[in-house]
């Protein structure tokens, strides 16, 4: 292809570009190390090559001590193969070792560590206990929330939800920290009863009994709801009498409780949530598909001219219906108390019940759903979320009373009869007058997000946070590795927010009475 006298020529010049080449690529791999080693970046891993005459291999791999020792020794190898041709400027046949030592270097030995992207082994216990969550979150809230969302408008709705989110997450966090760190400091596995872990954190048995009355009264609002609001969609569709249906609810939901092991329960709890969750598909996609004005019905001003008020009050009810703490304990258990999965599928599990909802909020005000419809869809999705909230609250508070009115029962043990009759009883009662006219359905919802939610999942878990830290800092110098940032500051402001809203509702209550 070349003439003999310029063939020399061509192959010097090649020789000096390939030179040139591996110089600058040899230069940028030092450049990205000594970034990486910047960053603390616990391995890396490079390979780069060349098809010309010299065909090159050139790789790199990072040796770092472990990241309790910021000063440590830091060095990377470089390993060359080189077939035919010159080799690269400053390079030998044999493999070189560049080193970049910090200033501060310590004498110890590095580890070698290399970068390994997690399998679908280790991501797969996140997303199930993710998918635990939003399945403990989703439920009969949905069957008001459009009606709530209206008032303020779909734009201050997402407001109002974001502000929800990040106040349930805090306090989800906080919760998922004071229960690692029980775990690492007595060894054993935290209770699953959100009574029984507050008790142990408090050290207060009169604490724990408050927590316990709480916690009855916040279940108490949501079966009310539920019970009237199951009443009202199956009355509407049977042409028959509201309270009719929740009295034949809670007769069916109190034989299964009374009947029935929680094994069992929890077995068909699981049935009623996949019926949920099919339901719920089935109406949002093709309700999402049929908005015809997305940006209008984002912009779209509510039905209340009040929007400071509407806010007001939709506020308690959205942050009800996105409380996910009472499950935390368990997550954390399930994961093994690891710091970041447990921290992954609490972000991840609480945001897709807020997408959700969000979206399900949109495509009803949108008009791509018809919320008030007798359709056998609508019928079957209303139903299923009243029906596993409804039972979810029969186990919680049945679980409760016989923790004072029969303690120590085994796990495999049927409720007590007292205590299924009273659990359903007084949320029967609270129905009828709902039923009769006695007050809007969402006014459970906004007793237990004004009172309940707040202090049980607000300054109860900042309460919990505090006092197992001081504690653990009283005997220990190191820093505590936490979870939520913050420290004291962050549980401060959590405990405040939630003695503001509650606050602020009774205030607004009051004023309504005068």
């Amino acid at each position: 292809k070349y003439p003999i006298n310029n063939n020399r020529q061509v192959k010097k010049k090649r020789k000096e570009k390939q030179k040139e080449k591996m110089q600058f690529t040899q230069q940028s791999l030092l450049l990205i190390a000594s970034l990486l080693l910047g960053q603390g970046t616990d391995g890396f891993q490079m390979s780069a090559s060349s098809r010309r005459e010299g065909r090159t291999r050139l790789s790199m791999v990072m040796k770092k001590q472990p990241p309790s020792n910021p000063a440590s020794r830091m060095s990377v190898i470089m390993d060359s193969t080189f077939i035919d041709g010159d080799l690269p400027i400053g390079m030998s046949r044999v493999p070189t070792t560049t080193t970049l030592v910090n200033t501060d270097s310590s004498p110890q030995t590095p580890q070698q560590q290399i970068v390994k992207f997690p399998s679908f082994e280790d991501i797969k216990p996140v997303l199930t206990t993710a998918l635990l969550i939003t399945g403990n979150t989703i439920g009969a809230g949905t069957l008001v929330i459009p009606e709530v969302a209206a008032k303020p408008g779909m734009a201050p709705t997402v407001a109002i939800f974001a502000v929800a989110y990040l106040s349930n997450l805090i306090s989800g966090l906080v919760l998922a920290d004071v229960a690692i760190k029980q775990n690492e400091s007595s060894g054993g596995d935290v209770p699953s009863s959100f009574k029984e872990f507050a008790e142990v954190n408090l050290e207060s048995e009169v604490a724990a009994t408050g927590i316990s009355g709480i916690s009855l009264f916040t279940n108490f609002c949501i079966l009310s709801f539920g019970f009237a609001k199951a009443g009202s969609v199956v009355g509407n569709v049977a042409h028959t009498d509201p309270f009719t249906m929740s009295l034949g609810l809670a007769a069916v939901l109190g034989t299964l409780a009374k009947t029935q092991t929680s094994q069992k329960l929890s077995e068909f709890s699981s049935l009623v949530v996949t019926v949920l969750f099919a339901s719920f598909a089935g109406l949002l996609i093709p309700g999402l598909a049929a908005v015809q004005d997305p940006l209008a019905t984002l912009l779209a001003p509510g039905t209340e001219l009040d929007l400071p008020a509407a806010a007001s009050a939709a506020f308690p009810i959205v942050m009800t219906t996105l409380v996910f703490s009472n499950i935390v304990p368990s997550v954390a258990k399930i994961l093994d108390y690891d710091r970041t999965k447990t921290t992954a599928a609490i972000i991840l599990g609480s945001l897709i019940p807020l997408s959700l909802y969000l979206a399900w909020c949109f495509a009803c005000l949108g008009g791509g759903i018809a919320i008030g419809s007798a359709s056998p869809l609508v019928t079957t999705f209303s139903v299923a979320a009243a029906t596993g909230s409804c039972l979810g609250c029969v186990m919680s508070i049945s679980e409760e009373l016989d923790s004072f009115w029969q303690p120590n029962t085994d796990v495999d043990s049927k409720y007590s009869l007292p205590a299924v009759c009273t659990a359903i009883s007084i949320p029967v009662m609270a129905s009828f007058l709902l039923s009769s006219g006695y007050g809007d359905f969402s006014i459970p919802l906004k007793l237990a997000g004004s009172y309940g939610s707040p202090m049980l999942y607000g300054a109860i878990p900042a309460a919990m946070a505090w006092t197992q830290r001081e504690k653990l800092l009283s005997n220990t110098s190191d820093k505590l590795e936490d979870v939520m940032p913050g420290g004291f500051v962050t549980l401060g402001l959590l405990g405040a927010a939630a003695t503001s809203l509650m606050v602020h509702e009774l205030s607004l209550d009051f004023s309504g009475l005068l």
